[in-house]
């Protein structure tokens, strides 16, 4: 548990600690995420359609438009949400995701040369942001490993990796321009110095 979850959770009065600690309210699946095609219309849809034109259609994400493709049962089960039924984890995360595509806040552009889609902002890019926070403030990768709860070691390896090592070149830089800046004071005796401010403050 991160240290910013425990003091919320310590506020909660110790009789009052009982039921769900997050219990979003739900929300009317209906109005909120708009109509769902049958797996009949989708086909004739996707027929005509590209996946991101069903998606603008519908609301959703291309990738939601990929899972109805894969798993037509899904457009079945998402129609028979109950509105008034607790939110799982799947349905914040598709709020989430809206959110990000309303807000318009683009995490990854598209990129046809190197087959990339463009990526709005998800539950995952939270998830992202703090890791990134934790390993700014020094958290090591087998702790971020167990926080995340990554099943395979590699890939936090390969996240951490990736974040040090742009942290460290950062480093390297900023060192270098502060010895270089040492250096270039350093060539000055104490009385030329004095001479360059007189000539400074005459400009």
């Amino acid at each position: 548990m991160l240290p910013e979850l425990e003091t919320l959770l310590d506020t909660t009065p110790e009789d009052a600690r009982t039921g769900w600690i997050a219990n979003p309210l739900p929300i009317d699946s209906e109005n909120f995420f708009g109509d769902r095609p049958t797996p009949k219309e989708l086909a004739k849809l996707k027929k005509r359609l590209s996946n991101v034109a069903i998606a603008e259609q519908f609301g959703v994400s291309e990738t939601a438009v990929r899972k109805w493709l894969a798993d037509p049962s899904r457009l079945k089960a998402e129609s028979q949400i109950s509105e008034v039924q607790r939110l799982t984890k799947e349905r914040v995360g598709r709020v989430l995701g809206l959110i990000g595509q309303k807000a318009d806040v683009v995490v990854q552009e598209k990129d046809d040369e190197l087959r990339k889609r463009l990526k709005y902002a998800s539950a995952h890019d939270i998830r992202r942001g703090c890791a990134q926070r934790l390993i700014n403030q020094g958290v090591s990768a087998e702790t971020l490993k167990l926080i995340l709860r990554h099943s395979d070691f590699a890939t936090t390896e390969k996240f951490y990796g990736a974040v040090k090592s742009v942290q460290s070149a950062s480093l390297e830089i900023r060192n270098l321009d502060s010895k270089a800046a040492n250096e270039e004071a350093s060539q000055f005796n104490p009385s030329e110095l004095e001479k360059l401010r007189k000539l400074l403050s005459q400009l």
